[in-house]
């Protein structure tokens, strides 16, 4: 069994995360290539063997976080057959509004 993953702040760069949302990008974030519908759906707190209606209720989780990532230039590839990833490019970005976000929220100035 993996480790829980790195909780995400609340917000990115302005842009409220649910729960679920923020449980979704910490998955993607921590994991090397494709994350699996399965690992997603439980992250989420779903069946881990999705079919049919939990594979549709992970693609509208992703979509949504996808469309709360746009403004952040921050990048949900598809990987057919495989899953999600975090597109390799987004990584740095995603670290540093991950640190900024901490920092804020510990009250501490950049």
């Amino acid at each position: 069994m993996s480790a829980a993953p790195r909780p995400m702040p609340i917000s990115l760069g302005g842009q409220p995360l649910t729960v679920s949302q923020r449980l979704l990008l910490a998955v993607l974030f921590e994991t090397d290539g494709a994350a699996s519908h399965a690992h997603l759906s439980q992250a989420i707190g779903h069946s881990p063997n999705p079919i049919g209606s939990d594979i549709s209720l992970v693609r509208v989780h992703i979509s949504h976080l996808r469309a709360r990532l746009h403004p952040l230039r921050i990048v949900i590839q598809n990987d057919h057959g495989r899953g999600y990833a975090l597109a390799a490019h987004c990584r740095p970005r995603l670290r540093a509004l991950f640190d900024r976000e901490t920092r804020h929220r510990n009250g501490v100035q950049p």
